[in-house]
């Protein structure tokens, strides 16, 4: 079985965040370029850290977009 790396969650979304800073809308689409990347080279661990970050920036963008609640 095939799992992330062993980082935190605190690190996998300061991780998503920096990618946010640093690439704004294009976050999610870098993030998931990133994953591809390091898939086709062998590396499934490192994809699937990479697959948790694409899920907080996901999570990040769908709030900024979901309408709030009073």
């Amino acid at each position: 079985m095939v799992v992330a790396l062993p980082i935190g969650p605190d690190g996998i979304h300061r991780a998503a965040e920096e990618m946010i800073t640093e690439h704004g809308s294009e976050a999610l689409a870098e993030a998931k370029k990133r994953a591809r990347t390091v898939r086709s080279e062998g590396f499934e661990s490192l994809a699937k850290t990479w697959d948790l970050i694409c899920a907080v920036i996901r999570d990040v963008d769908d709030s900024k977009h979901s309408p709030k609640a009073h």
